[in-house]
């Protein structure tokens, strides 16, 4: 159960009056109800269940297909101890490498899937290990992310993270997953519509006016921002984002991609600190570097806490309820 915010009283916490808010990014509804937060819920599960041997612990490397590409310690050799993180085929793929074609209204599910270990010791979060190891991480993933998108045979590449039962990951040990398909999404292809339709780059007006109202801020530094979206789908979801229009996270440069790292790991760090280990996703969004409205994107990773179900009403309206407003949420992560 979601508690009210420091300093706020309970009553006043119950009184709030729900708000339909619309995300400009994207044309949806968002229902902030506050008051849904102190409905009675079963017992809280757990994290996720740890079971059986680990096969993403240093020194188990055997037990996943060979890496793709690795950060590791000066002269270790591929597939054994002394990496940092690592990249593995994923052992359950979503998608495969091959396929015979098909027609119609079917497309053959051709692509890649991968696991991107984040740490050689069994840790559900990585966060522990410091903004410099999140700078390190964020880089092997974004080089093996643009590799992949700068081949047209990859309609869409996602670097996602799911963290938690609830988040949808089948193993404790923090990890993250690069999943390409052969066609864009059609969330993904709607968002760029938008923006051309609209005229403008609808995230670029959300950054200015978050900027300019303040309420909802947590961080900026080094020509990034973290904020509390106004329209938030979920409590304390978080978007990190260029201040400047840019369409391609996988091709930022390095004093740009040290600063998101920088920002998402203060962010987990602090989310940490006030839920404890919390289910979560991680979103890395932007434009697939081959479509003609790719110029209409505007990257940015949101962090996607999962402290609520999504239930029947959700699944019948695509509005998801959000129990805490972005103002409170903003206000417990801010610097």
């Amino acid at each position: 159960m979601v508690e009210p915010a420091p300093g706020l009283a309970r009553e006043a916490w119950l009184m709030r009056q729900p708000e339909l808010r619309q995300d400009t990014v994207e044309g949806r509804w968002v229902l902030i109800s506050p008051g849904r937060a102190m409905r009675p819920m079963p017992h809280d599960e757990p994290f996720l269940t740890d079971e059986g041997a680990c096969p993403f612990c240093e020194g188990n490397e055997q037990a996943t297909p060979p890496e793709k590409v690795a950060w590791r310690l000066p002269h270790s050799p591929a597939d054994g101890p002394g990496w940092r993180a690592r990249i593995v085929p994923n052992r359950y793929p979503a998608v495969v490498q091959t396929a015979i074609p098909l027609s119609g209204p079917q497309v053959a599910a051709v692509g890649t899937h991968e696991v991107v270990v984040e740490c050689p010791g069994h840790r559900a979060s990585s966060v522990g290990l410091g903004a410099a190891h999140w700078h390190g991480l964020m880089r092997l993933a974004r080089d093996r992310v643009a590799g992949m998108s700068g081949d047209p045979a990859h309609g869409w590449v996602q670097l996602f993270k799911n963290a938690g039962g609830a988040a949808g990951a089948s193993l404790l040990h923090a990890h993250m997953q690069i999943l390409s398909v052969p066609v864009v999404p059609h969330r993904v292809e709607s968002m760029l519509e938008r923006a051309r339709d609209l005229g403008h780059c609808p995230v670029c007006r959300m950054v200015e006016w978050e900027r300019s109202e303040k309420t909802r801020m947590v961080a900026e530094e080094g020509g990034l921002v973290a904020f509390c979206p106004f329209a938030s789908g979920f409590p304390h979801e978080v978007w990190i984002c260029p201040v400047g229009h840019q369409s391609h996270w996988e091709t930022t440069p390095e004093a740009t991609l040290q600063k998101m790292a920088d920002l998402l790991w203060r962010v987990l760090a602090r989310l940490e600190e006030r839920l404890g280990l919390f289910p979560h996703n991680l979103v890395w969004q932007g434009a697939p570097r081959h479509h003609p409205l790719a110029g209409h994107g505007h990257w940015m990773v949101r962090v996607l806490p999962r402290l609520n179900g999504i239930a029947g009403f959700e699944w019948g309206t695509g509005m998801l309820i959000n129990t805490v407003p972005p103002e409170e949420a903003a206000g417990m992560l801010a610097d």
